[in-house]
């Protein structure tokens, strides 16, 4: 017997394209990614989102990001609660080093369409 983990109903897959997380997920690699949608209502700089919570459980959480209604973007997602001074920061950041930050700012328009669960990575693309 096999345990179910994923069903089609509330997952899909998706493959990667470009290198911006590697080397959590390399192109080519298909990722399982719970199906969701969380958007971004009201956002100040200083208080955060208007639903802090569900936000906060998403720190550093892989998602499937579409910032500007622009294409879908697979990154890993921080929201940080800063003290008085500093505010709350929230922004999109690959695993790669070279991958540049997408700053989520009081006019971004973000919406959070998955949640990745687990990544397969072909053994014959493999790099070490």
């Amino acid at each position: 017997l096999v345990e179910l983990k994923f069903s089609k109903k509330n997952h899909y897959c998706l493959q990667v394209k470009g290198r911006s997380m590697h080397p959590t997920a390399s192109e080519g690699d298909e990722c399982v990614v719970e199906s969701v949608l969380l958007r971004l209502e009201a956002y100040d700089e200083q208080r955060g989102p208007a639903d802090k919570r569900a936000w906060l459980r998403l720190h550093k959480e892989v998602v499937c990001a579409l910032v500007n209604e622009g294409e879908p973007e697979l990154k890993r997602l921080y929201v940080e609660e800063g003290d008085r001074d500093t505010g709350f920061t929230m922004y999109l950041r690959g695993d790669n080093p070279a991958s540049k930050i997408i700053l989520v700012k009081k006019d971004t328009s973000l919406a959070i369409v998955g949640i990745v669960r687990r990544v397969m990575r072909d053994p014959r693309r493999f790099e070490p």
